[in-house]
């Protein structure tokens, strides 16, 4: 049986939380427990939060709660509550603890929300960077023509949240050479959770059914946009790294655009940075660009998500 693989878990899980615009995103609870459920294929370092979905207090008791209710206990550590300032690039907890484990041994760090703790660490221990075996993230795509769209009603498009949060964190990591495999809106926008699903969720056991539970009014935010169901972003990042079989993906190069920003139409004056892969870039890193899930893919995830008790 192969070694697990050593990672690091960095999250701005938000299940369950809402602002004054709806509920919040619930794919990285999703990842949380289909990473705890793949023992013989992971090994969790440790675990922390940043702000992005929902606030880093919000995000910390959240993650708390997960790891004591469906985990092992492990520790979560306070990262990031804003973008990375490069005039106060101050030390959290998550980055401290981070650096400790990369000090003890190399691992994987599997980064699902804005890349800001990774961002920090680099800036400030850049010897680091060595011990780092990859970086997973949920971000990308292959041009600004590509709109984060998931229905037929779906104006604006979703941003490129990860990213657009923190584009100076994914520079950082770019520049320091850090092997960097990214999960787009590309390869989920391929699966879909629907009502079924969550039905199915709710009577596989006790983590199927806090997910379930918490996933339906969620699911009836994007009911507006003309979908169905929707993508559990995140789930796609974990669930390639615990097991890649069937994925498909490429190696492309990757490099900072800049256009129009997509999400505000209204604002013809705006701009942004996108992350882009494309072939045709010349003297670009490059990263892996995942972009498709195996036909098996909720399947799978089903029968991991049945392993917890």
């Amino acid at each position: 049986m192969p070694t697990p693989k050593s990672v690091w878990i960095d999250t701005d899980v938000a299940i369950g939380t809402s602002t004054p615009r709806g509920y919040n995103d619930v794919d990285d609870a999703f990842a949380l427990l289909d990473l705890f459920a793949a023992p013989e294929a992971v090994q969790i370092r440790g675990i922390s939060v940043v702000y992005g979905n929902t606030t880093l207090p919000n995000a910390l008791q959240l993650g708390q709660e997960i790891s004591e209710r469906f985990g092992e206990g492990w520790p979560v550590a306070a990262g990031a509550s804003a973008p990375l300032n490069l005039r106060e690039a101050q030390p959290t907890e998550a980055t401290e603890a981070m650096a400790r484990a990369l000090r003890e041994a190399p691992m994987h760090i599997l980064a699902v929300g804005p890349a800001t703790n990774v961002g920090t660490l680099l800036l400030r221990e850049p010897q680091l960077a060595g011990k780092i075996l990859s970086v997973t993230l949920v971000a990308g795509r292959r041009g600004p023509d590509q709109h984060f769209k998931v229905g037929p009603h779906h104006h604006p498009p979703f941003p490129d949240l990860n990213f657009d949060l923190d584009p100076l964190a994914f520079q950082i990591m770019l520049e320091k050479g850090v092997p960097l495999n990214l999960a787009p809106f590309e390869v989920s926008h391929k699966v879909w959770i629907d009502s079924g699903d969550l039905d199915r969720l709710a009577r596989l056991n006790e983590a199927g059914a806090y997910l379930a539970t918490h996933s339906r009014a969620w699911l009836a935010q994007w009911q507006p946009f003309g979908a169905t169901g929707f993508n559990p972003f995140d789930v796609l990042a974990s669930s390639w790294f615990i097991d890649p079989r069937g994925f498909k993906a490429e190696r492309l190069p990757v490099q900072f655009c800049y256009h129009r920003d997509d999400t505000r139409p209204d604002q013809p004056d705006a701009y942004k940075p996108y992350l882009v892969v494309d072939r045709r870039f010349r003297a670009a890193p490059k990263v892996l660009y995942i972009h498709t899930p195996p036909p098996d893919f909720k399947a799978r995830l089903w029968a991991r998500l049945a392993r917890l008790s």
